[in-house]
């Protein structure tokens, strides 16, 4: 498997996927994953309350459900 994928969300469902070049999974609240930030991989966790985010240690950040990220499983 990749490494790097692209977190997008799927407003049909509701939900945020990673996509790789050969397939896609389901990224569900409570799962972790390294975000991208410059050339960092920083651990973080996907939460809904009541919007998306992640939360990692020392902050939140609200997703934006029209942008691209880039991390890593």
């Amino acid at each position: 498997m990749e490494r790097w994928g692209a977190l997008t969300f799927n407003a049909q469902q509701d939900q945020w996927m990673i996509r790789w070049k050969a397939h896609q999974e389901v990224l569900r609240c409570g799962e972790w994953f390294g975000l991208a930030v410059g050339r960092h991989s920083i651990p973080c966790r996907l939460e809904r309350n009541p919007e998306w985010c992640i939360l990692m240690p020392g902050a939140r950040f609200h997703l934006r459900i029209q942008d691209t990220y880039k991390v890593e499983i």
